[in-house]
């Protein structure tokens, strides 16, 4: 498959407008309420700053676990990212139950799962792209 400017800048715009509009959705759900979760009161604020870090969290956790699914079962392409997004809602849901964010703040907790998947995804294809370039000599 030969790439193109235009395909690597429709690649790069997509899941930079999915990010930034689940951020958006996070300020915004973050400004309406202030959740309780793990007894503490959250700020609208730190609601917004702690979503990406527990999505960058989920994900260091979810990668590691999904290519050794891959490994194990020997998974390819579509079969491969729906393990990953298993593993991530299964992790979801421990640590909204463990914390109380699942009563607490549950839409921000969901938009973590969703960024923690899209970046699992996006290090996947990132890593496959330059295995690739690796190995074509590019």
């Amino acid at each position: 498959m030969k790439l193109n400017a235009r395909t690597i800048a429709l690649g790069l715009l997509f899941p930079i407008f999915a990010v930034l509009t689940l951020l958006v959705l996070s300020m915004a759900q973050a400004s309406v309420v202030a959740p309780d979760v793990a007894g503490y009161q959250l700020s609208a604020e730190l609601l917004v700053l702690v979503t990406p870090l527990v999505a960058l969290v989920m994900n260091a956790i979810g990668s590691p676990l999904t290519a050794l699914s891959k490994r194990l079962f020997n998974t390819e392409g579509v079969l491969t990212r729906a393990v990953h997004t298993v593993i991530i809602v299964l992790i979801t849901l421990v640590v909204g139950v463990a914390t109380g964010a699942l009563q607490g703040a549950p839409g921000a907790l969901a938009i973590a799962a969703v960024l923690a998947i899209l970046k699992g995804f996006g290090d996947y294809a990132r890593l496959k792209d330059s295995t690739t370039a690796g190995v074509q000599g590019k």
